[in-house]
């Protein structure tokens, strides 16, 4: 291979490098807080959202019940907040997809309530 194929390459690298640098900072913010500091708003939002919603399989302590429980758990279970959103947006196993049901701020809510809410 030329120098200057070699070149090309790397500048390909580096171009799919940025890309997926920019995916998953898009990703990772996933629409939810991640600071180190619970968003108080969102968190009340969420309650309500998730007792629309969410309660009637994961309880209203969120200790479970048809749904596993969510309280203690969410965070161990999803470290990163995306794939929790994942699930929410197009369901799993017995848990039905929200993607349609929920808009965006909704899910963005019921993940900070059920991370940092109960």
């Amino acid at each position: 291979m030329t120098l200057r194929g070699i070149i090309g390459v790397l500048r390909w690298l580096v171009g799919v490098a940025a890309a997926a640098a920019v995916v998953m900072l898009f990703t990772l913010r996933g629409g939810t807080s991640q600071s180190d500091t619970p968003d108080a708003h969102l968190i009340a939002d969420g309650a309500e959202v998730y007792a629309q919603h969410c309660q009637i399989c994961h309880g209203s302590d969120g200790l479970g019940g048809t749904g596993p429980a969510l309280s203690g758990s969410v965070a161990e279970r999803f470290p990163d907040p995306s794939e929790q959103k994942a699930v929410i947006l197009v369901g799993r196993s017995a848990m039905p997809e929200f993607g349609t049901r929920l808009d965006d701020h909704q899910i963005e809510a019921v993940i900070e309530f059920t991370r940092y809410g109960f």
